[in-house]
């Protein structure tokens, strides 16, 4: 069923993907009259090829069409993922991704044309967005397969935020975005080169001062052992990735959150913009002063990631913040991280107790979504179903047990082994490039079949032998084993939740996306020119607040006020 499109509607549409797909959180939406919008014909009836308990999924194989952005895998074909899922499930997925940067523009063109395939993963694009679509017919509203689906059903009940968060505000559900049951991964990832540590005889910070002499010994002294004074980089920082060491340093400063620009806090059920506090002026004046003694990458706010990529590689690095681990950000293999230690809790000042902001559950990117015209929606719904299992959450993230991953006995816990074969540099790099696409299959992660598991139910006694020796465990351990102590521990720390995703109303849905597009285009500049020195931080600071004011700060907050309100009041 095609759709005629008006071209100022086509106009909008390009515009809204094209911003929001970047991930800097929810944009302007489509304001579609009742000709603008598809028809969404759901339908159960079953097709005798379909087995609607156990496997294969299809009693002969069917063939379904799947994109989305490329992510970290290469060649989404070649994968054991999807050659099992043929195998075992009767479901032969062709998949044909688009890169990282021609995607927005791809997803744009399939919506405009009614071209888009049976399934979408690693999209990109916020939920408000996703939601917006499903109204209008683009995309299958899930909820109502989830007789086929027992196992997510399951789920729902189990954590009730993970379906709050899921739906729109029609009441419907048009994409699964993964949910994460493991508390380790919640935690904010910031690294400390430990050999620079070393060399420059210094100890773990625990405060920002210390933090500050640290970064100065990195940077007076030969902290590599090069002999080269100069070419270290106390801090490593890019426009992509900055907001992984941004958010354990705004904790410092009191500000929990986990966004990129626009920081939402909460104190007793009261919302407020984190970033017109006296508390974030106290943080940019820190950036400040690190950035102008050359503490912080000096490239910081032009460089891309690829180019910290290569100093990382190069060993002149001593600080950096990522959604990984230290192997990945210097593409090492993962014995490279034994030269680093996490770090997290950073108080302001000494003698303080410190917090380490946990991250939202549910990931505020519609990830699996699903074409209304499919001719096999069932069997995708099966697809979901079998991935929200014990078992499928282990595919989602490691393949197929016996083809990529093997379950090995730790601690009285069953524990996913990747192999390391030929020609790969880690465990990690063969699990991202040939046992699974990174991300597609993903609707939850957690502890079942995960060293994370082990660790947090091993003793005091063995968890010591473990930190001491992570070779130990044949395992990917070097990104979290601090984490975890600390997690088991709470050594003086407090473990604070951040303000969860919030749904709106359609109108409210609206407004939100235009206010804050604006918004966090402004306050990414702003910070720029204050770290920079471009502009000076009191000499420019009401005039930055009061811009933000007249441009709907207070408005967007009582929207906010009133989304969290009706989700938790």
């Amino acid at each position: 069923m095609g759709i005629i499109f008006k071209k100022s509607i086509i106009v909008v549409l390009t515009g809204i993907l094209m911003v929001s797909m970047v991930g800097c959180g929810k944009t302007d939406t489509v304001n579609g009259s009742s000709d603008d919008t598809k028809s969404t014909k759901v339908t159960n009836e079953v097709d005798e090829n379909i087995n609607l308990t156990g496997y294969p999924i299809a009693k002969e194989p069917i063939t379904l069409t799947m994109t989305g952005r490329q992510g970290a895998t290469k060649d989404w074909q070649n994968t054991i993922q999807l050659e099992q899922i043929k195998e075992q499930f009767g479901l032969d997925i062709q998949a044909e991704p688009y890169s990282n940067d021609s995607w927005k523009t791809q997803f744009t063109l399939m919506l405009s044309t009614n071209e888009l395939t049976d399934i979408v993963v690693n999209s990109a694009t916020s939920l408000a967005i996703i939601n917006q679509y499903g109204a209008q017919g683009y995309f299958l509203p899930l909820n109502e397969y989830l007789e086929y689906m027992p196992n997510l059903k399951a789920r729902f009940e189990e954590y009730p935020e993970w379906k709050a968060a899921l739906t729109a505000p029609d009441g419907n559900i048009y994409s699964i975005a993964p949910f994460n049951m493991d508390p380790t991964r919640e935690i904010p990832r910031i690294f400390l080169n430990q050999v620079w540590l070393d060399n420059v005889g210094m100890e773990e910070p625990t405060n920002l001062n210390e933090l500050y002499e640290v970064l100065k010994a990195f940077k007076e002294k030969d902290a590599n052992g090069n002999g080269d004074s100069d070419d270290e980089i106390p801090m490593a920082y890019d426009r992509n990735f900055y907001w992984y060491t941004d958010i354990p340093l705004l904790s410092a400063f009191g500000l929990q959150g986990y966004t990129r620009d626009y920081l939402l806090i909460e104190d007793n059920g009261t919302i407020a913009s984190g970033n017109v506090t006296d508390n974030y002026k106290k943080f940019l004046k820190y950036m400040r002063k690190l950035y102008s003694e050359g503490l912080i990458d000096q490239e910081a706010y032009i460089q891309t990631r690829q180019e910290v990529e290569s100093k990382a590689n190069e060993d002149r690095v001593g600080l950096v913040g990522c959604p990984s681990a230290p192997y990945v950000v210097a593409k090492k293999d993962q014995t490279w991280d034994k030269n680093w230690t996490a770090i997290g809790g950073l108080t302001e000042k000494a003698g303080q107790q410190g917090v380490i902001p946990l991250k939202n559950k549910v990931t505020d990117s519609g990830v699996f979504i699903v074409n209304a015209e499919t001719k096999h929606p069932i069997e995708i719904a099966r697809l979901i179903d079998y991935l929200c299992t014990d078992e499928g959450i282990l595919t989602g993230t490691h393949g197929f047990k016996g083809h990529s991953y093997e379950l090995i006995e730790m601690e009285g816990v069953k524990v996913a082994d990747l192999p390391l074969p030929e020609g790969y540099k880690s465990q990690g790099e063969y699990r991202q490039q040939r046992a699974v696409i990174q991300g597609a299959f993903m609707m939850m992660t957690g502890t079942v079949g995960y060293p994370e598991e082990a660790v947090l139910n091993m003793t005091d006694e063995r968890l010591e032998k473990v930190i001491a020796n992570p070779d130990s465990l044949n395992i990917e351990l070097e990104y979290w084993r601090l984490l975890i102590e600390r997690l088991r521990r709470k050594e003086n720390l407090e473990y604070k939740q951040v303000v969860p995703n919030l749904v709106y109303k359609e109108k409210e849905e609206k407004r939100v996306a235009t206010l804050k597009t604006d918004i966090m285009t402004y306050i990414d500049t702003a910070v720029a020119q204050f770290v920079t020195g471009e502009v000076d931080i009191d000499e420019g600071w009401d005039a930055y607040v009061t811009t933000l004011k007249q441009m709907g700060l207070d408005e967007l907050i009582e929207i906010e006020q009133t989304a969290y309100d009706r989700m938790f009041k």
